[in-house]
């Protein structure tokens, strides 16, 4: 699958990368996630986007499946400093 970036620019999405940036916003949200949780975060969000069937996806689309599912799965304070950490990075 790939990703369309705000730029116009087209990436292979990279699990690793989404990994990283859920990490970093529970490091600055002072949460304690496991790697099974970003494990589990990642593929449900795969999951999503997979559902979607399309080839590609937005970057938009995909910062909006991960603060929806962040926020379903009970990590509420993650998705707002997730949005927080995206804006400042």
């Amino acid at each position: 699958m790939n990703v369309i970036k705000k730029n116009g620019r087209i990436e292979d999405f990279d699990e690793k990368k989404l990994g990283t940036s859920i990490l970093n916003a529970a490091l600055d949200a002072n949460t304690n996630l496991t790697q099974g949780d970003i494990n589990n975060l990642i593929k449900e969000i795969c999951t999503e986007i997979k559902k979607l069937g399309n080839d590609r996806t937005s970057s938009y689309e995909l910062f909006a499946l991960t603060i929806t599912i962040l926020k379903r799965q009970g990590f509420k304070n993650l998705a707002k400093e997730y949005v927080l950490y995206s804006i400042n990075s």
